[in-house]
């Protein structure tokens, strides 16, 4: 089915791109300078397609994939948390897997990370001078040639399922929002994330 198809070339990556790719420009994987970029590009090239031949279909099953995924590392991250109702603890966490993947993720504490808010039940920061984002969305998918309602319309599916899924699978009372969205037109990114009702804290396991 559908839904078996999207998991398996999400799977796969790079392995089935002759198949899929036909006429999208693949010319952003020459760019050697800028580490994850690799990652919008291959969505790009699996979604597209599919929502072109499946529509609807495909984008809801695609936001289920992106929410699974996010939620999946939430959790990990929540099982080394000391408490999942501290929103500082869950950036650092997640600052520090990012930086395992990602060349231009910032510190926690660099000043350019830029923090509008930073407590333990809300935390705000943008992207405008830390270079934009680690994946380099939406320049990605510009230089593909897509154009803004496409991009847009990536955005929805790739950023904002995994990153509420994120936040979900770390503690299910944290509420998620971007106040601004580079996919949208938007300058920089700003997450905000809320914890909304107080949780249990789960212990860090031992």
């Amino acid at each position: 089915n559908l839904y078996s198809r999207i998991l398996e070339l999400n799977g796969r990556f790079m392995s089935e791109t002759s198949e899929v790719s036909e006429g999208i420009n693949t010319s952003p994987l020459t760019r050697g300078d800028r580490k994850g970029r690799e990652a919008p590009w291959m969505f790009a090239v699996v979604a597209l397609p599919l929502i072109e031949k499946y529509g609807d279909e495909a984008k809801e099953l695609i936001y289920d994939i992106r929410y699974r995924e996010g939620h999946k590392l939430g959790e990990e991250l929540g099982s080394l948390a000391t408490c999942r109702n501290d929103l500082r603890e869950f950036h650092r966490l997640l600052i520090e897997e990012m930086n395992k993947d990602f060349q231009f993720t910032v510190s926690y504490d660099d000043p350019n990370r830029d923090w509008q808010v930073e407590t333990a039940s809300e935390c705000s920061y943008t992207n405008r001078l830390s270079g934009g984002c680690e994946m380099d969305i939406p320049n990605v998918w510009i230089e593909m040639g897509l154009d803004n309602e496409t991009i847009s319309m990536l955005g929805n599916l790739h950023c904002r399922p995994y990153n509420l899924g994120l936040r979900k699978g770390f503690n299910p009372n944290i509420d998620f929002r971007f106040e601004k969205f580079l996919p949208d037109g938007d300058d920089y990114c700003e997450p905000v994330s809320e914890v909304v009702e107080t949780a249990v804290a789960s212990p860090r396991p031992k």
